[in-house]
């Protein structure tokens, strides 16, 4: 946990490697973000995620809903409650 420093943001759906926005897909991402709370890391999320296919006009509201994804993810991790044993 401590030793990991950044990680790439992404969902799929296991058999491709599609860079969808979290929750798009199948990774289930509260486990994920409680596991990652549980294991004490402290570093940088970084989105990982394609949108060249998107129309120009519907870029700007697509990354404010990325924005709110985000917003829900951290708000997982930093609500999540370590289990002391």
């Amino acid at each position: 946990g401590s030793r990991i420093k950044m990680l790439h943001i992404h969902d799929n759906f296991r058999n491709d490697d599609t860079h969808v926005v979290p929750f798009g897909g199948n990774i289930p991402w509260e486990q994920v973000m409680c596991a990652l709370k549980d294991v004490g890391y402290s570093g940088a999320f970084n989105y990982e995620i394609a949108m060249q296919w998107l129309p120009e006009v519907l870029k700007a509201p697509f990354l404010e809903y990325c924005i709110i994804v985000a917003k829900h993810l951290m708000q997982i991790f930093n609500e999540h409650e370590v289990k002391k044993d």
